[in-house]
């Protein structure tokens, strides 16, 4: 049986299964969710990115998995929702810090991480760096931002097999793109 972390995960499991259990010709009696406008704080311009029509939903090991790492809680909403705009159906946890990121990946065993590489108590890259470093969590997806990169950062990204480096502040749409792909088909790691 699956567990929920809150509410609006119960929900947008709920959702997802009555719009496609539905016939056409049937009324829904639950919310039916509206396309999604995601508006970044720091841009002038607003993206609509459509909403992926919502699969039935399947048991938690099935479903896409993405933990966002970033001591900016703006940051990690926006993220989150860009997330549920390309796969409605996903799960999401954050945390603040490293420390924190580390005790949570191994229980929820994301498929994509979102991750900063300026984070308190531990680093974005000690984090990659340990995760790589396990055989059960180590083919993780990994999306690094920052607000600076450069080669010395380049290196080393690319020697721990990270595939993504976005630097902030981040368009909705480059997300978006590198999300979609990871999203539709996890690899990674195996379903539990």
């Amino acid at each position: 049986r699956e567990r929920y972390q809150t509410c609006e995960e119960f929900l947008d499991d709920l959702v997802g299964v009555a719009q496609t259990s539905l016939s056409p010709d049937r009324p829904s009696l639950l919310p039916v969710k509206h396309p999604v406008t995601l508006r970044m704080t720091s841009s002038k311009k607003s993206h609509s990115i459509p909403p992926k029509p919502p699969s039935r939903s399947t048991p938690n090991a099935a479903r896409t998995r993405v933990m966002v790492v970033d001591q900016d809680a703006d940051f990690r909403n926006f993220v989150h929702d860009t997330a549920k705009a390309v796969a409605p159906t996903c799960r999401i946890q954050s945390a603040a810090d490293g420390a924190i990121a580390l005790q949570m990946v191994k229980d929820f065993k994301p498929h994509v991480l979102v991750i900063d590489l300026s984070l308190p108590h531990i680093n974005g890259l000690e984090v990659i760096a340990t995760l790589r470093g396990d055989p059960e969590i180590g083919g993780i997806e990994v999306i690094v931002t920052s607000k600076r990169g450069g080669k010395p950062e380049a290196a080393i990204l690319s020697s721990l097999k990270v595939g993504h480096f976005l630097t902030k502040p981040i368009d909705i749409d480059s997300l978006a793109g590198i999300l979609l792909p990871l999203l539709e088909q996890p690899s990674g790691l195996a379903q539990k």
